[in-house]
């Protein structure tokens, strides 16, 4: 398990993780989940930026998805 130095700068809260799992970044993306604190490299930012490379035609012929299910209520 590793561990996190949390410490308080002025205002703001800090997180100084051991050097074993330092990042080699300026910025990463930080959430919570739940009780969880996930930090990682990359954002879902790049993503969004790759699907604007796609050709205006991608999928032009729609998707072939079943039909919803119906179901009976509560």
């Amino acid at each position: 398990m590793n561990y996190a130095r949390v410490f308080q700068p002025g205002n703001n809260q800090a997180l100084q993780p051991r050097r074993r799992i330092q990042l080699d970044v300026k910025h990463a993306e930080i959430f919570r989940r739940g009780d969880k604190i996930i930090q990682r490299q990359r954002s879902s930012q790049a993503i969004f930026d790759a699907c604007i490379t796609f050709p205006a035609d991608f999928m032009a012929e729609g998707r072939e998805d079943a039909a919803p299910q119906e179901r009976e209520g509560f």
